[in-house]
């Protein structure tokens, strides 16, 4: 049952949860776990920071009270002023958002200077039975509100010790909103925030807004946060963009910054930071991702795709393989894919689809010479693809006791589509001089055979395959260069 006025019990332990619900007799249900404080929609305020500021002091203080009233807010939505109280829900326009419509008052209380914030304590009165409130708390870890509630007793506690500690900025301040569900009326008369000085037993407080640089640092990705309070130090951790891939302790300083000496250039890595002290760890901070800059330029693998007709297949994956990640990119409408930001090295490209045959099946990009490499793949229906064979012989003098031809194991064949040179893939014949491809899409090919000190005759075969006449066998006829085959 609700209290009808202020004083009364005190909640040692706020009902805390994703999905807030009010009175679903008296308003609609009101989902608060996806509120974002930068979402245009949400029309929440955005969390503040606090970029300036001198560090306070370590001396000993005793245990203050810093009360503000309610009209005492610095920003508000839907609420109304009635001599120092603040009515939430009771001014013209609520908020409107996804989750339902609701009015807020948003408040700032700072601590003295050597002192942090211990309790945030809110008298706040339901105008009427069944209308709870809701409260939220600058998260500074993560820089998003936290919420808590419904709230039906006229008086909030929230206890601010050990992991609470990151609900205060480093300058000791803390924010907080009284909000109230569209149809309903919270009357805050009176909020007060206890503060006293930090004790040799407490947790490291969380740090919070890291940043990870993002090329703009040569040779080394550059690490910056806002420390907790009363920290020893701060351990750094990172972690691949392999989604698989462990956390690592990277280093520990006694600074709020860091410098990652160790990331290869233009490798992308998450970072976070927490702090220690001899009583323990704290929580860990935000995570943000970051780069090494460096004097190679990242590289950028361009393609296409197009079926047996020259026209683009939109939608198909094209994987990337290459310093041990893998990578998954889609084709446009253009049948057109592209991977950037690249660090030097060699690259396999794959497309993927079980519905298609490719040619080449994989093709290799080399980004130790150059920066930029464009390729291209042919697809088609398993049905249309087809068998391109034949041997490669020696031819014998006729006066030679050998036989009139010899297998030639290990010779190079190439196939690569007419005029495009650079499409190509290749086999070496076996034992018995034999080569095959298989899975090779309708068009025009040509074949060349390839080893040192033999030429062959013919130079190239040009095989049409059209789905309807299968090519023949196309054989080579070497003869070693300087000499002749005879009759």
């Amino acid at each position: 049952m609700l209290l009808a006025a202020c004083g009364g019990q005190a909640i040692d332990n706020p009902l805390e949860g994703d999905t807030l619900a009010v009175n679903a007799d008296t308003a609609e249900q009101l989902d608060l776990s996806s509120f974002e404080p930068d979402r245009a929609s949400s029309g929440l305020p955005l969390i503040p920071t606090e970029e300036s500021g001198t560090d306070r002091s370590s001396s000993d203080w005793d245990i203050s009270l810093t009360t503000v009233l309610g009209s005492d807010y610095i920003l508000q939505e839907g609420s109304a002023v009635d001599g120092t109280s603040l009515l939430i829900g009771a001014g013209a326009g609520s908020v409107e958002s996804e989750e339902g419509n609701f009015a807020y008052g948003m408040y700032k209380l700072s601590c003295e200077p050597g002192t942090r914030p211990l309790s945030l304590n809110i008298e706040c009165t339901p105008q009427s039975l069944g209308e709870p409130y809701f409260v939220a708390v600058a998260n500074y870890t993560d820089m998003r509100w936290k919420w808590f509630g419904p709230v039906n007793l006229p008086e909030f506690q929230l206890e601010l010790a050990g992991l609470n500690k990151q609900f205060s900025t480093h300058l000791g301040n803390l924010y907080f909103l009284i909000l109230a569900p569209q149809g309903t009326v919270a009357t805050h008369s009176q909020t007060s925030l206890i503060c006293g000085a930090p004790t040799g037993e407490e947790q490291p407080g969380c740090p919070h807004n890291l940043v990870a640089s993002d090329g703009q640092v040569p040779d080394a990705v550059a690490l910056n946060w806002v420390g907790g309070n009363d920290n020893a130090g701060y351990q750094v951790f990172r972690r691949a963009f392999n989604k698989d891939s462990d956390w690592q302790q990277i280093g520990q300083t006694q600074q709020t910054h860091f410098l990652d000496n160790h990331a290869p250039d233009w490798k992308m890595f998450f970072y976070r930071v927490r702090s220690v002290n001899p009583n323990g760890e704290s929580c860990f901070s935000n995570i943000d991702s970051g780069f090494a800059g460096g004097g190679q330029e990242p590289g950028i693998i361009t393609g296409q795709l197009t079926n047996m007709f020259g026209e683009p297949i939109p939608g198909v994956a094209i994987g990337l393989l290459g310093f041990n990640e893998q990578m998954l990119r889609f084709t446009n409408q253009e049948g057109k894919f592209l991977y950037r930001d690249l660090p030097q090295g060699k690259y396999i490209v794959v497309p993927l689809n079980e519905n298609l045959k490719f040619f080449p099946p994989a093709r290799m990009a080399d980004l130790t010479q150059q920066v930029h490499v464009d390729m291209h793949f042919n697809a088609a229906p398993e049905a249309v693809f087809h068998r391109v064979h034949g041997f490669a012989v020696q031819v014998t003098p006729p006066d030679s006791p050998l036989p009139p031809v010899l297998p030639l194991e290990g010779v190079q064949i190439v196939l690569n589509p007419l005029g495009d040179p650079d499409n190509q893939i290749t086999t070496t014949t076996d034992a018995l001089g034999h080569y095959n491809f298989e899975d090779i899409p309708n068009g025009i090919y040509m074949v060349r055979a390839q080893l040192p000190g033999m030429g062959f005759i013919p130079d190239v075969h040009e095989v049409v395959i059209n789905g309807i006449n299968p090519p023949d066998r196309r054989d080579f006829f070497g003869i070693p260069e300087g000499g002749g085959p005879g009759n």
